[in-house]
Formats: C-alpha cells, structure tokens, sequence
C-alpha cells in the first residue's frame, strides 16, 4: 500500500523537460544542461524568446538558471535594425563623413550629419546591405574635412601642379616634391599659410625653383661654395643685386684665380663684381711655397706636409741650416710648425777634400774593360 504526492523536482533534467513541453522550442533553438544549468542556443523570433525570459524569471529558487543569452532574435524588425546599423557603422568609417543623429521609427531610418563633398556617396553605401533605400530619410549638411586625402584633393584641384611637381601624403603631412617656377611657388605658399588650424602641414621646402633669377641664384651660390672650398681664398661678403653679383674677402697671391673658377658655373663672368685683398695664408702648401722660394733649398733637402707639420729632411751646410732654424722660429709665432730636427750638416770641408780626390783620379779602358790606373 503506497501513497505519494506529487511534487515538482528542480533536478534540471526535470526542469529541462517541463520546459521543452511548455514552451516547445522551435527547430533553429537547443535547449541542454550545462554545469547544473540550461542553456538555450540558436535564433528565434522575439515572441518565442520573450516567453523564454518570463519562463526564466517564473523558475522556483533554487533550481537551475535558464540562460537565453545564447539566441539570437531573427525577427523582421531586429534584423532590420542589425543590417541598419551595420550600416551606419559604414558610414561612420567612411572619412569625410560624421553621423550625428541616426534613429528607427516606424519602420522608416533617419540619419543627419556632415559630409564632405569629396567623401563617398551614402546612399551609394547602401548596396549590399539589404537596407530598403526607400525606407531612409537622410540629412547631410556639407563641410570640409581636414582628412588629409581631402586636403590634398582640394590643393591639387587649387593649385593645378604642373607635371614636374608631385603631392603625396607622408605622416599626415602632404608634401610637395619637384620643381617649379617661383609663381607656383608663391601661390602654393599662400595655400600653405591659409590651411585651416587641426588640418594636415603643406611642406613645399623640397619644391626647386626653376625661374632664370632662381636658377641665376643657385649658380652663383655653387660658385660660392666652390670659392669657399679653395685653401688660401676666404669669402668675406657675397651678395645678389640687379641681376649683378658682388662679392669681396681676401686671397693668397698663391691661391687658384677665383676669375678662372667662373669657368662651368654657368655664372655670366661680365655680370661679376669682387673686390680681393691679398694676405699671406698659413695653410702648409703656401708656406712650404713660400719657404722653397726664399731658402732656396739644395737638392739634398726635401720639404714635405706631414699631419700638417712641414717637415725638411736631408743635409745642408750650416748656414742654410741656420736660416731653415730662423724660419721655424718665426713661423712658430704663427702657429706653423716647421720641423728641422731631421736636418744633416754637411761638411764643405770634407766635401771639397773628397772632390779634390775624385778629379785626381785616373780610370783607364784598354779593350772595353776597366783596368785600374797608377796608384
């Protein structure tokens, strides 16, 4: 004899089951246990998943949680809102575009923002993402982007760079390469300065101006340069005026001609005004011409630059010695370093007695050989 009363188990197969038969799941929904909780996964329509959630919170304490967390909503409105806010995510990743309103109302999609007018077409972007374009009501207010690829479509469009000329983006920067005459140079300058603050930098610092007083410019400084690089020879001042170059400073005796260092400079010789004063250099080559000249060495002496030293090597009577000392001292005064350690004394005594000996002997040739002669 037996007797039992019903009861509800929280076992959660128990549960599991009542659930499946009062709520009967559609095909595209699995219902299973998962650590001691059931679990619905899959797509229904939001009518079946808004009884699953008041089937959720009925559940007695104590029991097993039903998660619904895992089902997506395949409604006709919950997918339209999904494919309508993929695309205003489009948008908003479009440069030159900014969503400022987007709403859905009755079925209908409002949009309201800026946008370039260089920027991509909205409702170009609408393909593909089973929006119905009937349904979307937008409001676009013109602006202009600071995006970089604007900015630079907007200076090419302005500006009509000539073909020598390219503009490219590089670090956000646009940046002009090329070369160009001084009016385009000018124009694109004003460009630069009239950029809107918080917009990219417009470099034209390696744009090459090619007009003849540019050109006329960059070869008189190549002959600069060229006169600045010769020893012996300092530029003091230089100056373009009138289509006439002036420029003065002082010169060795000893140095390169500057007026033979116009030839291959393209610069007009006759349009060239210098006034040079003369100054003795102290750079090495000079002075070891100055020195040749007035020590007049002997052939067994020999002047050399050694780190800058000028050093004289070899064997001289004393009196040239003697002056070659006086010499150093004075140049030391300058800071030259004239180096006579290495210089022999020769004898004009034993030098004269070893002529004397030579010229007295007597060499005899009988048959093409050398014999010796009387002693």
């Amino acid at each position: 004899h037996s007797q039992w009363q019903f009861y509800q188990s929280l076992e959660p197969e128990f549960v599991l089951k009542r659930l499946k038969a009062s709520l009967a799941p559609p095909d595209s929904v699995r219902l299973s246990i998962d650590n001691e909780r059931i679990v619905a996964e899959g797509e229904a329509p939001d009518t079946w998943i808004d009884r699953a959630r008041a089937a959720a919170q009925q559940l007695s304490a104590g029991g097993p949680v039903f998660d619904i967390s895992k089902v997506r909503d395949v409604s006709p409105e919950v997918l339209e809102a999904k494919r309508w806010q993929a695309y205003v995510s489009r948008l908003e990743a479009q440069p030159g575009i900014i969503v400022a309103q987007q709403k859905i109302r009755d079925g209908q999609f409002y949009i309201a923002g800026l946008r370039d007018p260089l920027a991509a077409d909205p409702q170009s972007l609408l393909s593909g993402t089973q929006v119905d374009p009937a349904r979307v009501h937008s409001q676009w207010q013109f602006y202009q982007s600071l995006e970089p690829e604007f900015v630079l479509k907007r200076l090419t469009a302005s500006l009509y760079p000539p073909d020598t000329v390219r503009l490219s983006i590089v670090n956000n920067r646009i940046i002009a390469e090329g070369e160009a005459p001084d009016t385009w140079i000018d124009r694109a300058r004003a460009a630069a300065r009239q950029l809107s603050a918080g917009g990219p930098e417009f470099d034209i610092s390696e744009v090459r101006d090619v007009s003849p007083e540019a050109r006329a410019a960059e070869h008189w400084q190549y002959y600069v340069s060229r006169l600045e690089a010769q020893p012996g020879i300092v530029v003091a001042q230089q100056s373009t005026r009138g289509g006439h170059f002036y420029i003065s400073g002082l010169r060795d005796p000893l140095a390169a001609d500057p007026q033979a260092l116009l030839s291959g400079t393209e610069v007009d010789p006759a349009r060239v005004h210098s006034q040079w004063q003369f100054y003795q250099s102290l750079d090495p080559k000079f002075v070891v011409k100055r020195l040749t000249a007035s020590l007049t060495p002997p052939k067994s002496v020999r002047l050399s630059i050694i780190q800058g030293r000028i050093v004289v090597v070899g064997e001289a009577p004393a009196a040239w010695i003697n002056r070659a000392q006086a010499a150093a001292e004075q140049l030391s005064a300058d800071g030259v370093v004239l180096d006579v350690s290495q210089l022999r004394e020769l004898d004009l005594a034993e030098l004269n007695h070893l002529r004397e000996a030579i010229q007295t002997t007597d060499i005899f040739f009988s048959s093409g050989k050398v014999v010796p002669g009387p002693e």
